[in-house]
């Protein structure tokens, strides 16, 4: 069921590097809900994955395949380059795990793969940062690059992104889904520390 991520959920301790609950507060919770639902037999889509993020490295090992796209230039080079500002106590990461990354710069409002590509698609806390087109079009994207029965694994920040807006995209793609009624964080929601203390909204949608 879609909601917002609270006080009590899995979350993830480390993803490749350990996580500190300030700067990485709502991932941990992001990274564990998206790694609980990709199988091993999955096609994973980690679309606007970020160039020195830990997330499309850490699944390499829990999919067949991890396909990633950012709207930077990610290469093997510009990701290690980019991981030294988030974890600089730590040793790159495996080059022999990250060329097994199919990487790719891309626009996610008009993706570089073919229709019914993919068994998960993950798009993590990005659309509140582009504005409605893109978010639109970035949504009929991944529903065409979705297989039949394919999940999209998408989060937001709250109140960045308007989610009954977020719904009327959702509902005109044709995307199965079963939404909370309450579109307002309650008390044990997870707030960050900065921005404002914004939440983080989880969205589970079937093709």
């Amino acid at each position: 069921m879609d909601g917002f991520f609270k006080d009590g959920d899995p979350f993830l301790h480390e993803c490749v590097y350990p996580l500190t609950t300030f700067e990485w507060w709502s991932r941990i919770y992001e990274y564990r809900f998206v790694a609980d639902r990709v199988s091993k037999t999955d096609i994973l889509g980690d679309f606007a994955c970020g160039l020195g993020h830990p997330f499309k490295v850490f699944m390499t090992d829990k999919c067949k395949k991890v396909y990633a796209c950012d709207i930077s230039p990610l290469t093997v080079d510009t990701i290690q380059q980019d991981r030294h500002n988030w974890f600089p106590h730590y040793e790159p990461y495996d080059e022999v795990v990250l060329n097994k990354i199919d990487l790719k710069q891309a626009d996610i409002a008009q993706l570089p793969y073919t229709d019914e590509m993919f068994d998960k698609v993950c798009c993590i806390s990005v659309l509140e940062h582009v504005g409605f087109d893109t978010r639109v079009n970035a949504i009929k994207e991944f529903y065409r690059c979705l297989k039949t029965g394919g999940k999209l694994l998408l989060t937001v920040d709250y109140p960045d992104v308007n989610l009954e807006e977020m719904y009327s995209i959702i509902d005109s793609t044709g995307f199965k889904y079963e939404r909370v009624k309450n579109l307002t964080p309650l008390d044990n929601a997870i707030r960050s520390g900065w921005h404002g203390g914004i939440s983080c909204y989880h969205f589970e949608l079937t093709k």
